[in-house]
């Protein structure tokens, strides 16, 4: 009997927690902590080290990675025995909405839009915004008020990248309490909120193995990704990153 195991990002976990409770073949998740795509070093660090575990203490034949290319944050990933199977694409937003893996097929608007859902909501911005106070102070006592006011414009300085916001979901998942989290994070953040309402299908065909190479890849023992010249993701021999 083929046993396999998933190992995903956090933001995930209400989509994915929510298909599993009527997956037949259900089987063990494994969440690691949704800011660890902010350091992509660290996301890869992190990530092989549950791998290399799982592979060690379960022996599965397959690994389900809930992850996009993440900045780079999965080059370099590898296995020893156990194929791992992800979306061919480079972020989570695609899983999210239903898109398919085919970047090219999204409206230019996609990427000055930041995506809130209900997983990111509650796993990240919500504590960024909660923590902003004890976060100040803190500067303010290590480094002074000037310094500090410094750092908080600094954080801030990501926003620029947006023109809005957009709060994404599922119908099964939608609640009104929700919808009010993401407008208030929105508020705070000075951008204007829309919504969209994704679909399941491609998160369901990772779920039931990843099986179609046009939407997944797959990664042999001893094999990792990176991006071509045209930017599209390939699958590469691994090589030692210290080398």
């Amino acid at each position: 009997m083929r046993t396999c195991i998933l190992i995903a990002c956090e933001v995930f976990q209400p989509e994915l927690e929510h298909l599993n409770r009527n997956n037949p073949k259900a089987f063990e998740f494994i969440f690691l902590r949704q800011g660890l795509h902010d350091t992509p070093d660290l996301l890869r660090t992190e990530l092989q080290k549950v791998i290399d575990k799982v592979e060690l203490e379960q022996a599965p034949d397959e690994i389900l990675l809930g992850y996009g290319f993440c900045g780079r944050g999965l080059y370099g990933v590898t296995s020893k025995k156990a194929t791992l199977i992800l979306p061919k694409v480079h972020d989570c937003i695609p899983l999210l909405l239903g898109d398919g893996p085919d970047i090219k097929t999204r409206p230019p608007e996609y990427a000055k839009t930041y995506w809130l859902s209900p997983g990111w909501i509650e796993s990240s911005l919500k504590y960024y915004i909660a923590e902003r106070d004890g976060r100040y102070q803190g500067y303010i006592e290590s480094y002074g008020q000037d310094s500090a006011d410094y750092l908080m414009d600094l954080e801030k300085s990501w926003l620029d990248n947006y023109n809005s916001t957009c709060f994404t979901y599922w119908d099964e998942l939608y609640s009104e309490d929700l919808l009010k989290k993401a407008h208030f994070i929105s508020e705070d953040m000075n951008l204007p909120c829309e919504e969209r309402k994704g679909s399941p299908w491609y998160m369901q065909e990772f779920l039931d193995g990843g099986v179609d190479q046009e939407k997944f890849l797959h990664l042999k023992p001893g094999m990792t990704l990176d991006l071509n010249a045209d930017g599209a993701l390939v699958v590469i021999p691994f090589q030692s990153l210290d080398s």
